[in-house]
């Protein structure tokens, strides 16, 4: 047998094992979920997705702050933000993952008393929710290379 060969053999051949398993169970986590006041989407290019979406249609972020349990995740954060254009002023938050075990991005909302809309169960939650839902994807491909870099950069 040759080196080329056994090379192949050795060491090329497990890591497509190990990555077409991992890319596995990533995907079977498609459906948005909420998680710690968190509306996790997995369905998702990039986990910068919802933070280029509310820079560009809302501007810039008033503040970033440091997940304290996840090293490398930031949330950015938005005051004041009628989101829908009805009047509500909302505080929101964004963020997301991407490691070899979670692949998502996330936006919460607070209303202005602090409450997390999203999870009341109501028939607005759920509209609430859906329009967010229905926004990212709408914009998933609109999001200009600068936004996404300013992001970036900001880590």
């Amino acid at each position: 047998m040759s080196f080329y060969r056994l090379f192949i053999l050795s060491f090329v051949l497990p890591i497509l094992v190990l990555s077409c398993k991992t890319s596995s169970s990533l995907s079977q986590q498609s459906a948005p979920q909420i998680i710690d006041e968190e509306l996790r989407i997995y369905d998702i290019k990039s986990s910068m997705e919802a933070t280029v979406y509310l820079l560009e249609k809302h501007g810039e972020w008033q503040t970033i702050e440091k997940d304290p349990t996840i090293e490398f995740k930031r949330y950015f954060i938005w005051e004041n933000v009628d989101l829908r254009g009805d009047g509500l002023l909302y505080t929101i938050r964004t963020g997301g993952v991407e490691t070899m075990k979670e692949y998502y991005t996330s936006i919460s909302l607070f209303d202005k008393n602090g409450h997390f809309p999203l999870s009341s169960g109501t028939p607005s939650a759920t509209l609430l929710k859906e329009y967010l839902i229905s926004e990212l994807k709408k914009n998933r491909n609109k999001g200009k290379l600068d936004s996404y870099l300013k992001v970036k950069n900001s880590y």
